[in-house]
């Protein structure tokens, strides 16, 4: 079957004229834009789904506290309805990273502004670093340098922030760790 159907697109292959392939090309082309800004467009309405369903659980779970209160069954409740109505998506554990992204970045903070272009999957692993500007800072590079998740995660996991801020610091204070460096290495050495 596979033999017979490459027969018939080389055939067609043979047949489409040059201008002809081009008009293929260009909508090929139209066709692949469109379901990018589609599943680009999904991803950002889910994401602050996602954050709103975190702002409902903290409303009615924690009162609008950070911690909740010991022995609340609220979220194991709401997956198993949330799971029969929607399918999968909706575990505890989902619904944990939900609440958890509500109170990582608030309306008017900058992770929240850009959180529609970043994938789930990629905010999940920012809003697990505690430090506010270092969480800014892989928000911007996944975004701006297109990374996947799993560049962001072993970025994350190897400090790629902490380097690139040790190269911006003043030269008095970059000496000072290479004096640091130097001298552990000779302690080391020794």
């Amino acid at each position: 079957m596979e033999e017979k159907n490459e027969v018939i697109k080389q055939k067609t292959a043979e047949l489409i004229v040059p201008d002809e392939q081009q008009l293929y090309t260009d909508v090929y082309s139209i066709l692949q834009q469109a379901r990018e800004k589609a599943y680009n467009s999904a991803n950002g309405i889910m994401t602050y789904a996602y954050w709103n369903i975190g702002r409902r659980i903290v409303e009615q779970e924690q009162h609008g506290t950070k911690k909740v209160r010991y022995g609340s069954y609220l979220i194991k409740n709401l997956s198993i309805q949330l799971s029969d109505e929607f399918g999968t998506g909706f575990s505890v554990a989902n619904l944990k990273n939900c609440r958890r992204f509500y109170l990582t970045f608030p309306q008017d903070s900058y992770g929240y502004s850009i959180a529609g272009k970043i994938p789930w999957s990629h905010l999940r692993s920012i809003m697990r670093i505690s430090d506010e500007e270092e969480r800014n800072f892989y928000l911007k590079e996944a975004l701006t340098e297109n990374w996947s998740v799993r560049v962001l995660e072993r970025n994350i996991k190897n400090g790629y922030y902490k380097r690139m801020l040790s190269t911006q610091l003043p030269d008095k204070e970059n000496k000072a760790l290479e004096f640091v460096k130097v001298r552990v290495i000779t302690k080391v050495c020794l």
